[in-house]
């Protein structure tokens, strides 16, 4: 079979993007700083501070528990790929 043309891959959609495997957690700056901390898909080069790897059930717990609070990363967008969105 034969690869399809580019502009047979445009009409059929965006490919998925690629995922280097786990989630990252990047922590707040301090405990008492108000900037929350943020879950990032593992390929995401918008962390600001050393980030750690978490599985998906981490990632998926800090995302939903209050008591962690973290936000999803706003160009990664994990929440997306955990099935988190509304």
């Amino acid at each position: 079979m034969a690869p399809a043309s580019g502009r047979q891959r445009e009409q059929a959609g965006p490919l998925p993007r690629p995922h280097s495997g786990p989630y990252k957690l990047e922590p707040k700056i301090r405990p008492d700083h108000p900037r929350p901390p943020y879950i990032h898909v593992g390929d995401c080069t918008m962390t600001q501070r050393s980030a750690s790897s978490c599985s998906a059930a981490e990632a998926r717990l800090a995302l939903t528990q209050a008591v962690v609070g973290a936000e999803a990363c706003e160009f990664c967008r994990p929440d997306r790929e955990l099935g988190l969105m509304e």
